[in-house]
């Protein structure tokens, strides 16, 4: 863990509180001072981000069946900050598409790593 992320917020969007929970208890361990709010839904996250502009979204690529179909909703809504999109498939296309609609893919489980690089780099600009 290096400096404080204090007045940074990251959003962590997903239907499962465990995952959420484990999910926060890791970048909490990883940054110093983050404000990490936790949103059980697409329509939760809405409200969220109509009131706190997040530095980061984190969020479920199956949330609620369509959280790949999101991103674009978050963008009209005005959201400019970057996001990053997790999910159970290792597939190449899934990550592509993922990228060619602005965010970062991260497979459950197995990329913490690359999230932790991802989140540093996003949150020290």
């Amino acid at each position: 863990m290096a400096g404080s992320y204090s007045g940074k917020t990251v959003v962590l969007a997903n239907e499962h509180p465990a995952l959420r929970r484990g999910l926060s208890d890791l970048l909490s361990g990883e940054f110093s001072g983050l404000n990490i709010i936790e949103c059980n839904g697409r329509a939760e996250l809405d409200g969220v981000i109509s009131v706190v502009r997040p530095d980061y979204i984190l969020m479920d690529r199956g949330q609620e069946g369509e959280g790949m179909r999101h991103l674009p909703v978050l963008r009209k809504a005005g959201y400019r900050g970057d996001v990053g999109i997790y999910g159970t498939s290792s597939d190449v296309s899934v990550r592509e598409t993922v990228g060619r609609a602005g965010a970062d893919y991260f497979v459950k489980g197995m990329e913490e790593d690359n999230l932790l690089k991802a989140l540093r780099k996003s949150l020290s600009d």
